[in-house]
């Protein structure tokens, strides 16, 4: 019972440090993506001025 348990726990660390990396990676690449997107949007808006 007890080594199920501290399986359970250790999958659980597991798995926030894998959010933790991911939502990190996902930070990473979404700010700039977001500015991309922002100049884009704005250099279109001049166009269709």
């Amino acid at each position: 019972m007890s080594s199920v348990l501290v399986s359970t726990l250790f999958f659980i660390s597991n798995m926030q440090m894998i959010c933790n990396d991911v939502m990190k990676s996902i930070r990473s690449i979404a700010l700039p993506a977001v500015i991309i997107v922002i100049n884009y949007w704005k250099m279109i808006q001049k166009v269709a001025k």
